[in-house]
């Protein structure tokens, strides 16, 4: 059986260094019900409240943009994009290239 690990992703040690330094954080995101969604032109959902309460609790200042999927992987494997909101799947290929948070979604798929 396979694991799908569903996480958003948080640079730990990058929010350190931008909430010290006062700098803007990109966090990019791919609508993806029901973890990040639109309502009434503002962003909901699970990651989008979770990382808001992150970012709140740590003075982080942030811009939310809206990519592609694959414009997302790009923009963190070029760091042109701080953090992602989107759901994405853990492997060991990503690991090598980006930091996740601890998963808190798994969904079970054969």
């Amino acid at each position: 059986m396979k694991y799908l690990f569903i996480a958003v992703l948080f640079f730990l040690t990058i929010i350190d260094i931008y909430s010290q330094e006062n700098k803007v954080l990109t966090v990019g995101y791919e609508l993806s019900s029901p973890f990040v969604v639109k309502s009434n032109g503002k962003l909901q959902g699970p990651s989008v409240w979770l990382w808001e309460k992150v970012a709140e609790e740590n003075n982080l200042k942030y811009k939310y943009v809206e990519l592609s999927f694959n414009d997302l992987l790009k923009g963190l494997s070029d760091r042109t994009v701080d953090i992602a909101l989107s759901p994405l799947t853990i492997t060991s290929k990503r690991s090598k290239k980006m930091d996740f948070s601890t998963p808190y979604y798994i969904a079970h798929l054969n």
